[in-house]
């Protein structure tokens, strides 16, 4: 059911109900942190170091979220997605405009002051993308697993600008317009919130921003306070590691603090609905909303199943139109290599097949793609930032990052693979994979016969109902 937005919290949307919106979306994305984990050397070390900058970042910008009155979708890596909703309406339009880009201006400030803390390791260029409009939230999470996301242009939109290569604030067009009565003139990319209060044409709405500014920058101070007692008592969380036993399926995130984390050699899927956005906008403007996000609704749970029950893997969480997710095989003493990445190649089959099927069976989903990158690699998986309900359950390398990436350079029909999954292929996947390690149009019953050379079995989702694999 679609209603029109509260000032609710998007976690507590009931799984039943979709929320329109019209809010400020903001993406920050941490440019060099893919890179520097990809640089350390593969270590314990490393990933402690890795992890206790992230769990820094994570608590203080949901000190800075809740300061500017944002709320936070997803950490996902190195990316924060949050939204400003309040004020509703669009006589405050540019309220909320003026929350997200003095939020985007006091993130960077805070990630430029903690990166001193890891001896220049996780110095880090920040580039944000901010745009506004309708957009769809939903809830799909279960249990203490929230997972709130939205669906529409300006989220996407925004995404796409953080992802621009380029550090700073790069605000769309669409916010640019909105500002345009003020005359508005920072060149893109560079700090617009002193224009912002400059030519605001009220001075409550500048003092308003001057006020949210000077909270900011005092949780700043007093987060770096805290943080300077908590190095000299020694009581900064110390992340300590263990081999989880395949199957993935049984890692429990609830039970994975900081001095319980898993590192482990594993492989990282990254799926991604290809089109989904462009569907989004003619469902908006047709009136068929209800039924893209029931759509949605099916084709998550569909994937969801056929990781977990067809696999034993673990979903880590979906993002927007996204599905990550992890697999492994072998045993208490070591993962296997070769079975593993076997596993992810029958895996990512068993996606595209569940895909097809909901193609077949779905309404106004034909135009629709699936795009997939895998990769292994030793990744360490925990839950930081702040305690309870609003721990982030974190998977977090080069190989799940570098999934991500090898996603983005195929079509809908693609699946791609990267070096570190190649190099722990067996003969039958490397000779799938040879030459550019793409493969088109790679369903279940095709990796089946690449990997095992016979004729597949069914097996439980991709052959079963779609209702049923939703409902799981």
């Amino acid at each position: 059911m679609l209603t029109e937005a509260s000032a609710a919290a998007i976690v507590d949307i009931p799984r039943n109900r979709a929320v329109l919106t019209d809010g400020v979306h903001v993406y920050v994305e941490l440019m060099d942190f893919s890179t520097q984990l990809s640089s350390e050397r593969d270590t314990e070390a490393a990933y402690r170091r890795a992890l206790t900058f992230l769990h820094l970042y994570y608590g203080g910008s949901d000190r800075l979220i809740e300061a500017f009155g944002l709320q936070r979708v997803d950490f996902h890596g190195a990316r924060l997605h949050a939204v400003v909703l309040t004020p509703t309406g669009a006589d405050n339009a540019l309220e909320r405009i003026g929350r997200a880009v003095a939020f985007a201006r006091t993130i960077i400030a805070m990630v430029a002051r903690m990166g001193g803390r890891f001896n220049g390791r996780y110095e880090t260029r920040v580039a944000i993308g901010i745009d506004a409009g309708r957009a769809v939230a939903i809830n799909s999470g279960r249990g203490d697993e929230h997972e709130p996301l939205f669906i529409g242009r300006p989220a996407n939109h925004a995404a796409h600008l953080a992802a621009c290569g380029l550090p700073g604030i790069h605000l769309s067009e669409r916010v640019r317009r909105a500002l345009a009565p003020l005359s508005f003139t920072a060149a893109q990319g560079l700090d617009p919130f002193e224009d912002l209060v400059r030519r605001s044409g009220s001075t409550r709405a500048a003092g308003g921003f001057r006020t949210l500014q000077e909270a900011a920058d005092d949780e700043i101070a007093k987060y770096d306070v805290e943080l300077a007692v908590a190095e000299s008592q020694g009581s900064l969380p110390v992340f300590n590691f263990h081999q989880h036993t395949p199957p993935l399926k049984t890692l429990d995130f609830k039970l994975l603090v900081p001095s319980r984390s898993v590192l482990m050699a594993m492989a990282a899927l990254f799926a991604d609905l290809d089109g989904f956005t462009d569907y989004v906008d003619v469902s908006l403007a047709s009136g068929r909303v209800n039924q893209a996000v029931a759509n949605l609704h099916v084709m998550r749970g569909e994937f969801a199943a056929t990781v977990r029950e067809d696999f034993d893997g673990r979903k880590v969480r979906f993002i927007g139109d996204c599905l990550k997710a992890v697999v492994a095989e072998g045993d208490a003493s070591a993962v296997d290599p070769t079975k593993t990445i076997d596993t992810a190649f029958l895996l990512a089959g068993a996606l595209r097949s569940s895909f097809l099927l909901c193609k077949a069976e779905l309404p106004g989903i034909e135009d629709l793609g699936l795009a997939i990158g895998v990769d292994y690699g030793t990744t360490p998986a925990c839950r930081i930032g702040l305690r309870g309900a609003s721990g982030v359950r974190c998977v977090t390398s080069a190989a799940t990052c570098e999934s991500e990436r090898l996603q983005r350079t195929c079509d809908g029909r693609g699946t791609v693979f990267g070096e570190g999954a190649f190099d722990a292929a067996g003969l039958a996947v490397r000779q799938a994979l040879r030459g550019s390690r793409t493969v088109s149009n790679l369903t279940y019953p095709n990796a089946v016969r690449l990997v095992k050379g016979v004729a597949p079995a069914n097996i439980g989702s991709i052959a079963g109902p779609l209702v049923q694999a939703h409902n799981r």
